[in-house]
Order: C-alpha cells, then structure tokens, then sequence
C-alpha cells in the first residue's frame, strides 16, 4: 500500500477455520492494518461508545466491529464473540484500550475466557508503527511503515490455568514478538 507500506512477518502462522488474534494496540488503525496483513475478512471489538454515532457506528459495523462495554463483566459480548467465530476469526486486544507504553497495562482476563470457552487457537500479533501513522491525538493520518508480525498459534484448556493466567500467556507471547 502506498500511503501505508507494510512488512508482514508469519502469516504462513495463521490457521484455517475459526481463530483468535491477540494483539497488543496503539492505534485506531491496528483492526484494519491485521485485516490488511492477514489478507482476510474478520471481526473486532470496539468499546461501546463508537456506536452512538449512527453514521460511524454503521461504518464499523460494517467493517467488522462488534461492541463491548468496557470495564465490565459484558456476558452479551463474549457471546457474540463466540458466534462471530463461526463465521471469521476475532481480532482482540488483551490490554482492553490502546496504549502508548509497552508491557505496562495489565492484561484483561477476557482473552483467557474467550480462548479457554471457545477451544480455537489464539495466533498473537505484535503491531508497530501505526501509532506514527495516526496517533491517539491526531486528527489526521500520516504516512508511516507499519509493521505486523504474526506468531504462533496456541490453543488452551482449562488445564493452563485460571483466565488471568492464560491472558497474561497471551500477552507475553505478543511482546516476545517485539
């Protein structure tokens, strides 16, 4: 892509059927920059708010995203979640919000219930550069070389411990792709 040259690492890591992507976020390009990389067709969670406009609200329904309420137990989300895998695999980002420090929020331990409930492997995926490209603060987007890299896919059970165990799993293996 022109205004968005990209590298991809690992794709050759990503499964057939219904998976999981965990991936760490920086920016409100990461969704479509996986998307763009893994060259197919997913969904992604989005905080609530995002949908009150209904004309944007629209634009990322369409695009994928699925609402959650942040900061709570969201029972309704995780079963969306789980039916959106029947039909593409489900970006998620463990840290719950974008962050502009590495390693530095904890992880939410929703990652480990959707992994454990819905038995497809989670591929972790580290992201850089789209922060540059378009920033928490900007208002407009930047030309900027992102950089996707894919890991290797996992599957757990029950047997890899409580749902905070197995999230903060998950977020190390995204940062050990740094």
């Amino acid at each position: 892509m022109f205004y968005f040259p990209m590298r991809v690492e690992g794709r050759v890591n990503l499964p057939k059927g219904p998976f999981v992507f965990a991936s760490n976020h920086i920016s409100f390009l990461d969704p479509t920059t996986i998307c763009m990389a893994a060259e197919r067709r997913m969904n992604f969670l989005a905080r609530d708010s995002l949908f009150r406009n209904p004309l944007f609200g629209g634009y990322i329904r369409m695009l994928g995203a699925m609402p959650i309420t942040r900061n709570s137990a969201d029972i309704t989300a995780i079963k969306t979640i789980l039916r959106g895998l029947k039909k593409y695999p489900v970006v998620i980002f463990p840290e719950g919000t974008r962050i502009k420090e590495q390693r530095t929020k904890d992880v939410e331990a929703g990652i480990g219930l959707i992994a454990v409930k819905s038995g497809v492997p989670v591929v972790p995926v580290f992201l850089e550069g789209t922060d540059k490209a378009f920033g928490p603060h900007d208002k407009f987007m930047k030309p900027g070389f992102l950089t996707v890299k894919f890991g290797e896919p996992r599957t757990y059970t029950k047997a890899d411990g409580d749902y905070q165990t197995i999230a903060q799993k998950i977020h190390t293996q995204i940062y050990q792709l740094a």
